[in-house]
């Protein structure tokens, strides 16, 4: 787990200016099956958008570790930062924001696996899951487990609904859920939209 220092300082503002201005974040590419059959389908059932996941290690760094360690990523604006990077840029999706925060919404990470079935069974604006609820929420869990093992104490969750780039139809199906997993250094984003 990772815990604050208690004795450190918040970091000013410049501080934290010259930190953005480094290199943060490296993408990794991931390959499970589980992962992917997720995905596949969400896209099934978001016919006239998609669903996209990307992964990848924030470096270890003071000014970036007071922050995470007290679970205060909007205060650092951690999440829009990694969307503006150019290493996430080369994944084909620009943050077009019309404004420099987004508004997230925190989520108990022991629901992550629901609410990825509950949004298989919910479907998109034509299509949903075939399969069962049980199905369905099975599909979460291993989605889960292949992302973070059995780990839950390490992992934040967060979820918007705003369309923050033009991937996004801008219309009902938009979300985009951002996981960070605090013993890896891992940031998971998972983007999804359609359209009728």
């Amino acid at each position: 787990m990772l815990e604050p220092d208690w004795n450190q300082e918040r970091p000013s503002f410049s501080e934290i200016s010259l930190f953005w201005k480094g290199d943060v974040f490296t993408n990794i590419s991931y390959s499970n099956a589980d992962i992917e059959n997720v995905i596949i389908e969400l896209e099934k059932s978001h016919v006239n958008g998609g669903c996209k996941i990307f992964c990848a290690e924030y470096i270890e760094h003071p000014t970036l570790h007071w922050f995470v360690s007290r679970n205060r990523f909007e205060e650092l604006e951690f999440f829009e930062h990694y969307f503006k990077t150019e290493s996430f840029r080369n994944n084909g999706i620009k943050f077009d924001l019309k404004k420099d925060k987004l508004e997230w919404e925190w989520l108990n990470p022991f629901i992550l696996d629901g609410d990825i079935a509950r949004t298989l069974k919910s479907g998109g604006a034509y299509e949903a899951f075939k399969g069962s609820g049980k199905e369905a929420k099975d599909l979460g869990v291993k989605f889960y487990e292949a992302l973070f093992g059995d780990r839950y104490e390490d992992i934040e969750l967060f979820k918007t609904y705003e369309p923050w780039s033009n991937w996004f139809y801008d219309v009902a199906w938009d979300q985009t859920w951002v996981c960070v997993d605090k013993q890896r250094s891992l940031i998971w984003a998972i983007l999804l939209t359609d359209t009728d």
